[in-house]
């Protein structure tokens, strides 16, 4: 056989090693995949518990209905919203019609914005934005009353100098209305307006069936019709329905600080309970500030934070109970190389006594019983420990349980003990920087019922 014939034997017996090789890892990659936990994992952050504390309320105000005393067309000054002196220009009233022709051609000049013009225009333009939902469509028309309402002041301002011009060529075509007290002015009204907190019925709440009647520029009145409204105080209030847990749980808080969900403000407010019968019981929330912003909403969703238990956020199928051996703080001792250990009585194969060092992981220090968690997988039942230089002897038996979850920050499943401070339904709040515990950031089982300690991971 030739040198050619030889080497070409050799390549290809390499190359049948090569791919036996290449298939034995392959075959070893595939059991291990299928040999090993493949669960989700979920990155620990800083959160709090939103405990079921969301409510539809009633915002219920002190305001006072303002009546016409003219007929003709309806003009605003005042933008709503807007706070108003006694004496100050709130609407005119054309009563020939000559003004809607006017304004019709467009003669009374060009307005600009100011910063403070934007900003409304936008503070409202954001807050529908944040709270608009497909499935309800009554802000819509909430959104498009603010718009024209911004725009309002906008116009009148060059009209009103339009309407001295008219007014000079003929007396009495334009009625100027003026407040006659101060307060908030609103171009609305819904029939809530004198209803007193005791009033409020659970039927108030139905959202479908509630109607509000908006007014606008241009609209056409009579004398006696109403014309706008004014809440004249900034105490005011809201009201919820609540069950007999939540309203004994705000009785006894007294004051609770309320998220409104429309624009994420929080106002503390003072706490009253009225109930109607055991199923129909109402919650009040008084403030004295901020009614302004809310001056032009009935129905507001709010937040009552009750607990605001800051902590690290956890999923409760994360957290699991584990046994574990208490052992006498006495019978642990440091190693500075090797950490935690224990000795342990042990028999030779002779028959004769020994002792060994038995490396031991540590999950937690009972401080009243001076005992240490300590993992069932290192111990055994009846293992007879020594203390260090002393005769006595410790038998394991004693045995305790823990609530932790499996940290997999270094890809196996490593128990550790957390401290609950509140739960939901879905989430529980732990305390953070625990000795032995959970960090910020620490990578844990989603599932924790899908491993065993010690497990590799593989999500």
């Amino acid at each position: 056989m030739d040198n050619r014939s030889r080497g070409g034997q050799g390549t290809f017996f390499i190359g049948i090693l090569l791919f036996g090789a290449i298939l034995i890892y392959l075959g070893f990659i595939t059991w291990q995949y299928f040999h090993t936990t493949q669960i989700a994992g979920y990155q620990v952050r800083e959160g709090s518990l939103s405990t079921n504390n969301i409510f539809t309320a009633i915002a219920l105000r002190e305001e006072k209905v303002f009546y016409s005393s003219l007929s003709g067309y309806l003009n605003y000054y005042a933008r709503e919203g807007e706070k108003v002196a006694t004496g100050n220009l709130v609407y005119a009233v054309d009563e020939s019609g000559r003004l809607q022709d006017y304004v019709a051609q467009g003669d009374y000049g060009e307005n600009k914005l100011k910063n403070e013009d934007l900003s409304a225009i936008r503070e409202d333009i954001m807050n529908f934005a944040s709270a608009f939902s497909p499935a309800v469509f009554d802000p819509v028309y909430d959104f498009k009353a603010d718009m024209e309402s911004d725009v309002q002041k906008l116009s009148n301002a060059s009209l009103m100098e339009g309407i001295g011009s008219l007014n000079s060529t003929g007396a009495g075509l334009v009625g100027f209305c003026y407040a006659s007290e101060p307060g908030i002015v609103v171009y609305s009204t819904d029939g809530y307006e004198e209803m007193m907190p005791a009033q409020v019925t659970a039927e108030n709440f139905d959202r479908e069936s509630y109607e509000r009647h908006q007014f606008f520029n241009g609209d056409m009145i009579s004398n006696g019709d109403a014309i706008y409204k004014e809440c004249v105080s900034e105490d005011w209030s809201v009201i919820m329905q609540v069950d007999e847990e939540k309203a004994a749980q705000l009785e006894e808080a007294g004051y609770v600080r309320v998220r409104f969900l429309k624009n994420q403000d929080e106002i503390v407010g003072k706490v009253s309970v009225f109930r109607q019968d055991m199923e129909h019981i109402f919650a009040q929330v008084s403030f004295t500030n901020s009614m302004i912003i809310f001056c032009r909403d009935r129905f507001l969703d709010v937040e009552l934070i009750l607990d605001e238990t800051m902590g690290l956020k956890v999923p409760k199928s994360s957290i699991v109970e584990k046994e574990f051996y208490l052992i006498p703080e006495e019978y642990v001792f440091d190693d500075f190389a090797e950490g935690s250990q224990v000795l342990r009585r042990t028999y030779m194969e002779d028959g004769t006594l020994s002792q060994e060092s038995v490396h031991v992981t540590i999950h937690q220090y009972d401080e009243e019983n001076k005992e240490y968690y300590i993992d069932d997988t290192q111990l055994n039942l009846g293992d007879m420990l020594l203390k260090l230089d002393s005769p006595d002897l410790y038998t394991v038996s004693k045995r305790g349980s823990l609530t932790g979850v499996y940290n997999i920050n270094k890809g196996y499943a490593d128990f550790k003990r957390v401290e609950v401070l509140s739960e939901n339904e879905e989430y529980a709040i732990v305390k953070p920087n625990s000795a032995y515990g959970l960090n910020e950031y620490d990578f844990i089982v989603l599932e924790a019922d899908k491993v065993q300690e010690d497990d590799f991971i593989y999500e």
